[in-house]
């Protein structure tokens, strides 16, 4: 069904109370086709409009506005479409590896969308909506329900519709039925808690890549003008052996780091809007409920005492070997892990750039519905339910600005895929036509079904955020000369390098890593533009460019000075910035950079409330080997800003062929090149480049 159909179906639903009342009547007979942009709200408000018949009514003022704003309406409703659809068509999704930030337009045409389900989509939802408006309004005015606590909310469904804002309307929407049904929406959590989510089994053809998400219940979208600048802070560690996490840092442990933070960074004239602060996690599946909510709780009191913001980072697929399932026993013994192939190989250790040595679990497979339902428990009532309780805190202590939100992810990615395609419904005979599109999707969709199980608990939209860590374009694109897609998609974490758009869903802002690289900032802010958001964090990063030896400490200068990296991501939507490296009593590149001069005195022109100056970038030389979204906290490989080694490794056959030409022995450097090769598959570019070195010198 498109947007057209689906408006002019609502139309249609409520004709009777559109000429029902003389008011709307006359508003009416002068729109007779007027797009989206007015048309739910007159109708949503046409039976309160009947009861408020005086000039000076609230709805007769809006009576008012809707008539002055008429001349216009129609071009603004087509640009409104523009905004919630054109995006998605702009970028097109490639055969095998696409461009970064693409493929709306095919997602959308399946009815998915950037932003969980397309314009179509959300049409029909409100469509759906507006059948209970029609009864539960009746009900509620026959029932003496106030007035007042319907009317600021549907202004607010007005103005978003006009802007084309179709996801943020229609959750205000829900806002107002859940009035309408006497509660805040409670009752719609339990029955989606009950129904769980669609069925994972497979199916004769692959369903749409986005699966249809349960009504928003609890959850709500508020806009702020409040910018974040927080620092990152680790609540544990996993056991090496084991991969267990172990959260085993004290709530002292915290207050020692935060007190270094505030002395040194917070200014003495701080703005209104600005808030410095802190992040902690990761908090892992591996955990107990009352580790997690114990450690949320410290974080919310010491926020409090000390005056500094605070978040939350989830970990969400990394650190799972001891997580259990609803019923209990742990996922791990259920065969929950993703597959190496068709035949359900299972999956070795998952690889992560930043952990190495670690016996990791598997890579989960997202698609299994016990994995599901864990999934939505763990960010829904599990830390969604103790930030919730934290954040009431802060409400009633007059210091709800103090939260900067919870970041749904630690890079998150999927190694394999072949169990979640299967629980989609592709096999051997019916495989995707593009493979990694179709790991993306299940990718997006498990990044959904995280942020909704937080949004569900009742958390702002607004301060819900994904973490990802593509790589830039022409990194991807210069990958791609140089390797097969195969051998691409065997690196670890490459379902993400190109996948810009995964990071977007409808119930949070997008989230990246960003170490600058070069075109990063440019491909996240065509991201941005392509799926019609403004608002998105910096979620991991710091002003270094990663090198070869990025995860063992190392890292180059970067090609922009401090204020321009904050300033390329504040002025550009940026919401929140949290920097990785500093204050925790480090001595490497990461430290340094973090705790430099520059960057405290950035950090404070920032928090004083002072514009930030993008200046040029500097002309450096790096031997860099790890892309723009590749860090010290999650790792994702590629080559970076400078990084030669694509076109090194395309004339690598012309020279080994010349080699053997002259009477040269591939025993010289057949072992070299079985090293070599291990190395790309592990995504290690640096230890790549040193093995190519020697490959180089033994062909001259």
């Amino acid at each position: 069904m498109n947007m057209r159909k689906a408006i002019s179906s609502v139309l249609f639903i409520l004709c009777a109370f559109l000429f029902a009342s003389p008011v709307l009547a006359s508003i009416a007979s002068t729109t007779p086709d007027r797009g989206q942009e007015n048309f739910s709200k007159l109708a949503a408000t046409s039976s309160m409009m009947a009861q408020e018949n005086s000039e000076g009514g609230f709805f007769n003022k809006l009576k008012k506005n809707f008539m002055e704003i008429l001349p216009g309406r129609k071009q603004r409703s087509q640009e409104g479409q523009g905004q919630s659809q054109g995006g998605q068509e702009q970028s097109q999704p490639e055969n095998q590896q696409g461009t970064s930030g693409g493929g709306q337009n095919s997602q959308s045409q399946q009815g998915q969308g950037s932003q969980g389900g397309g314009a179509s989509d959300q049409g029909a939802a409100i469509q759906n909506k507006m059948k209970d408006f029609q009864q539960k309004m009746k009900d509620f005015q026959s029932k003496g329900g106030d007035m007042a606590k319907v009317q600021p909310l549907m202004q607010e469904f007005q103005d978003l519709m006009k802007q084309g804002k179709m996801d943020d309307a229609s959750i205000k929407l829900d806002e107002v039925l859940g009035i309408l049904d006497g509660s805040t929406g409670s009752s719609s959590t339990t029955a989606s808690q009950s129904q769980g989510q669609s069925s994972s089994s497979p199916q004769s053809s692959p369903p749409p890549s986005s699966e249809t998400m349960d009504t928003p219940s609890a959850g709500f979208s508020k806009k702020t003008n409040t910018k974040y600048l927080l620092f990152q802070i680790f609540t544990g560690v996993p056991d090496k052996n084991s991969g267990v996490f172990t959260s085993g840092n004290s709530k002292s442990f915290f207050e020692n780091y935060i007190k270094d933070i505030k002395s040194q960074v917070m200014p003495q004239n701080m703005h209104n809007d600005r808030k410095l602060g802190f992040s902690i996690g990761p908090f892992a599946m591996d955990q107990t409920e009352s580790e997690i909510s114990g450690t949320i709780r410290d974080a919310f009191e010491i926020g409090l005492e000390k005056n500094l913001a605070v978040s939350f980072h989830l970990d969400d697929y990394m650190f799972w070997r001891n997580a259990k399932g609803t019923d209990g026993r742990k996922l791990i013994d259920g065969k929950n892990a993703e597959w190496k192939d068709w035949n359900g190989t299972p999956s070795v250790k998952l690889k992560v750039g930043w952990l190495p040595n670690d016996q990791l679990a598997p890579q989960l497979c997202y698609e299994k519905q016990a994995v599901r339902d864990a999934v939505t428990h763990y960010a829904r009532d599990v830390v969604g339910k103790a930030v919730k309780k934290g954040v009431d805190k802060l409400k009633n202590a007059g210091k709800e600005d103090l939260f900067a939100g919870v970041v749904v992810g630690w890079e998150s990615n999927l190694a394999d895929g072949y169990c979640s395609l299967t629980e989609r419904g592709f096999s051997a005979s019916n495989p995707p036509a593009d493979f990694d599109r179709e790991r993306e999707k299940i990718l997006q969709r498990h990044m959904e079904r995280m942020a909704k199980g937080v949004y569900d608990a009742g958390i702002n939209k607004e301060l819900i955020f994904t973490h990802i860590a593509p790589i830039p374009k022409k990194d991807m694109d210069s990958l791609k000369s140089a390797m097969s897609v195969k051998k691409i998609r065997d690196m670890p974490q490459s379902t993400v390098f190109r996948a810009f758009w995964t990071a977007f869903n409808k119930y949070s802002n997008p989230g990246y890593s960003l170490y600058p690289a070069v075109g990063m900032f440019d491909d996240i802010y065509k991201a941005l533009a392509d799926n019609g958001n403004s608002t998105w964090g910096m979620v991991e990063g710091t002003n270094v460019m990663l090198t070869a030896g990025t995860h063992s400490g190392g890292a180059g200068q970067s090609f922009v000075d401090w204020e321009t990296y904050l300033a390329r991501i504040y002025n550009h939507g940026g919401k929140v910035i949290v920097i990785f490296g500093g204050f925790q009593g480090g001595q490497g590149a990461y430290t340094t950079a973090t705790e430099s001069k520059e960057a405290i005195a950035a950090y404070k022109k920032f928090l004083r409330g002072e514009t930030l100056v993008e200046g040029k970038e500097l002309d450096i030389k790096t031997d860099s080997g790890s892309g723009g979204g590749g860090n010290a906290g999650g790792g994702s490989s590629g080559g970076s800003g400078s990084s030669d080694l694509p076109s090194r490794m395309k004339a690598l056959p012309s020279k080994i062929q010349k080699f053997q030409q002259k009477g040269g022995s591939m025993s010289a450097i057949q072992s070299k090149l079985q090293l070599l090769d291990q190395h790309m598959k592990a995504g290690e570019i640096g230890k790549a480049e040193k093995v190519l070195d020697e490959i180089e010198a033994k062909l001259k």
